[in-house]
């Protein structure tokens, strides 16, 4: 019902919609209640808001299709930064154990989110995969988020290797914020799976104390050794778009694509603080004027 709901918003009024979204994740997550103005944005959850939707958004379908991204990433930056393919999946005969090898991770490639982690064979088995691929074939992303990037991208799965740091428990995800083709902040995510923090950083690495939807990791991250190769790859891939988050991990100094992401927490996650939503959307209110 709420799918269908969304449907038609997003068709009659889409704006009321989005307006809607955000103020109830800021209601329920965050201490920065305010209602957006899309007709003036100024914050960078409104800039966000106001430019998801956009008709020129159906052309990055291929850029946030987990699968098709791949060609894209291997011809602007090379392939040896990508994870490799096991098994992609998109209609037919669903895959099996002796398709795929342990320990591996399973992604929609049309969605945000909805991953699954099997370490053993047993995982797999004990796995309903029929289930899961009828649910999430099922969702059109755009239809819950108003992305339009999504709205024609195809319903597919994807196993690929398990990416684990031998120095570490569990890889730190670095997204990299980049406006009008240049990077501006890292965001450093951190125990995604047991208690999500994350902060930001200049590129110079100095810790800006602030999140988004989480809680702030309170403590230091170590400063990648390969910062600046990482920054190189952003900005490239970032040169086409007024607004990139490059998603990247760094496994023992070697640097991995993760995903490109157009809109930061579908433009509804609250800041830390007010002031930090409205830095950012400064940059991208630059961005914007620079076209």
């Amino acid at each position: 019902m709420k799918v269908l709901i969304y449907r038609i918003l997003l068709q009659i009024a889409p704006n009321v919609l989005f307006r809607f979204q955000h103020y109830l994740m800021h209601s329920r997550f965050g201490n920065q209640r305010y209602v957006a103005n899309l007709s003036e944005p100024k914050t960078f959850n409104e800039f966000t808001l106001k430019q998801k939707n956009a008709l020129l958004r159906e052309s990055y379908g291929s850029w946030v299709d987990k699968y098709a991204v791949k060609n894209k990433i291997s011809e602007k930056v090379g392939p040896e930064i990508l994870i490799p393919t096991m098994k992609h999946f998109n209609g037919g005969k669903l895959p099996e154990a002796d398709d795929i090898s342990f320990p591996c991770i399973l992604k929609p490639t049309h969605l945000s989110g909805y991953t699954r982690v099997f370490k053993t064979k047993a995982d797999f088995y004990s796995f309903d995969l029929n289930s899961y691929w009828g649910q999430v074939s099922g969702i059109n992303f755009y239809h819950l988020t108003g992305e339009r990037q999504y709205k024609a991208v195809e319903p597919a799965i994807l196993f690929e290797p398990l990416i684990q740091d031998t120095q570490h428990e569990e890889l730190k995800d670095y997204k990299i914020f980049c406006f009008g083709g240049k990077p501006k902040f890292i965001q450093v995510d951190l125990d995604r799976k047991f208690n999500h923090t994350r902060t930001f950083y200049d590129l110079e690495w100095s810790n800006q104390r602030f999140s988004s939807m989480y809680p702030i990791y309170e403590g230091e991250v170590e400063k990648p050794k390969n910062l600046d190769e990482m920054l190189r790859i952003a900005e490239e891939l970032a040169k086409p778009f007024t607004f990139v988050r490059v998603d990247l991990y760094n496994v023992s100094g070697k640097v991995l694509f993760g995903e490109l992401t157009f809109d930061h927490g579908s433009g509804n996650e609250p800041f830390t603080a007010y002031e930090h939503d409205l830095r950012l959307g400064n940059f991208y209110a630059q961005a914007l004027r620079h076209e």
